[in-house]
């Protein structure tokens, strides 16, 4: 950007009214607009691209962001529906330079891994690829109802090692602390099925739809229905 703010000083200043080898220099600054037009007449990118680091090594700005979470889960056994009961995070952001933002953005991120790990299917077609699950009908984001009963999340205090002004990153990292509702959701579908006498071991991939929940629970509601009919007589 350097060569079109200099080619565009120089021609101001040769069509100034003094020329060149005046005193008397009334040329007017020169615009963000006419260097944004410049730089698109001279087919030049308007970016640039750097590396930022505090410290000596080649390690350039790289932290782990550490965080922990427990979460509370309900299972219908006859529908599969779920109730996220409660959930309880502390997360790591060094030294908070805004917490507001910081918490807002951290919920943000596990309401995303909740989607991820219980109801965010993608579906594509084995024959042709094509995106089957193009539409809420199918494809199921998080909605308002799927947010935790009671949430309580804190900030990590007194942890200042960070990056700039001793801070950390908040919007992506609890991402991953949704895990912590795909395990209680996991062990709620196995106290279902251990309370008929079913106590082998079940995968319970990510995410874990409703289709996925309601076949590993269909054995208990078998047997709860078996159980239900001497007296619905």
């Amino acid at each position: 950007m350097g060569p079109i703010l200099a080619g565009l000083e120089e021609k101001a200043k040769s069509e100034s009214k003094g020329g060149e080898d005046s005193t008397h220099d009334d040329r007017k600054p020169i615009s963000f607009g006419q260097v944004c037009a410049a730089a698109e007449g001279a087919n030049m990118m308007m970016q640039a691209l750097g590396h930022w680091s505090d410290t000596k090594d080649n390690d350039k700005a790289t932290y782990n962001c550490w965080g922990v979470g427990c979460s509370e889960v309900e299972i219908d056994v006859m529908t599969g529906e779920i109730v996220v009961d409660r959930v309880d995070l502390i997360i790591d952001c060094a030294k908070s330079l805004n917490p507001a933002i910081d918490i807002g953005q951290a919920e943000g991120g596990f309401m995303q891994g909740l989607g991820m790990m219980i109801q965010e299917e993608v579906l594509y077609d084995e024959g042709t690829g094509e995106l089957i699950s193009n539409g809420t009908w199918e494809y199921k984001p998080p909605l308002a109802i799927n947010v935790p009963r009671e949430w309580n999340l804190n900030l990590l205090q007194g942890n200042k090692v960070g990056r700039v002004l001793s801070s950390k990153a908040s919007g992506e990292p609890p991402l991953v602390l949704a895990s912590s509702v795909l395990m209680a959701l996991r062990h709620a579908i196995r106290d279902a099925r251990a309370e008929v006498g079913l106590k082998d071991f079940f995968a319970l991939p990510a995410p874990a739809t409703l289709t996925t929940r309601m076949a590993l629970l269909a054995p208990v509601v078998e047997k709860l229905e078996a159980l239900d009919k001497p007296f619905s007589d």
